[in-house]
């Protein structure tokens, strides 16, 4: 027999769940700066972040591709 209280406590999870997946895809940010010297690409969403440059003396070519 199913409690009476573990209905509710499954549709709360699963709303917290969804909640964090919505939050996560609102606030997730990535970064391009690009100069003459070097490109850095930051990303971050929650709960870290990361980031890292290339010196544009080691790109011997930039290709772009649209997203599928």
């Amino acid at each position: 027999m199913i409690r009476s209280y573990s209905i509710p406590l499954f549709f709360g999870i699963v709303a917290i769940v969804f909640s964090y997946i919505e939050i996560r895809r609102l606030l997730n940010v990535l970064r391009l700066e690009i100069t003459p010297q070097r490109i850095a690409v930051s990303h971050s969403s929650i709960p870290r972040k990361h980031s890292f440059e290339v010196s544009s003396e080691t790109i011997r070519q930039i290709e772009v591709r649209p997203y599928r």
